[in-house]
């Protein structure tokens, strides 16, 4: 005589397999994730978003070797950057300063 028991189905919280195409799906989820928050952070943090800053004027007679990428330092601690420089009409360099 055949055994009529009916067979427990499993529940789908307890199917542990994964095909390989939903692995690979999830981990380029996955990694678009972290790149795009990796980006948004880069981006934010090198706009100085985070930080508080004040801007310094100053004339200069002669501006040799300043550029825009030119680091402010004191005591050899960076503390800001040249944001622009200018030439007035007495022939003077006005540097503007993030500090």
């Amino acid at each position: 005589m055949a055994d009529n028991k009916a067979r427990p189905i499993a529940h789908y919280i307890h199917r542990t397999s994964y095909s390989f195409q939903e692995k690979l799906v999830g981990f380029f989820v996955l990694a678009a994730a972290v790149i795009l928050l990796a980006l948004l952070f880069s981006m934010l943090k090198k706009q100085n978003i985070f930080e508080d800053y004040f801007v310094i004027y100053g004339r200069l007679n002669s501006a040799a070797g300043l550029s825009r990428e030119t680091t402010v330092q004191i005591s050899g601690f960076e503390v800001g950057g040249v944001s622009n420089i200018e030439i007035t009409d007495k022939n003077d360099i006005r540097l503007t300063l993030s500090i």
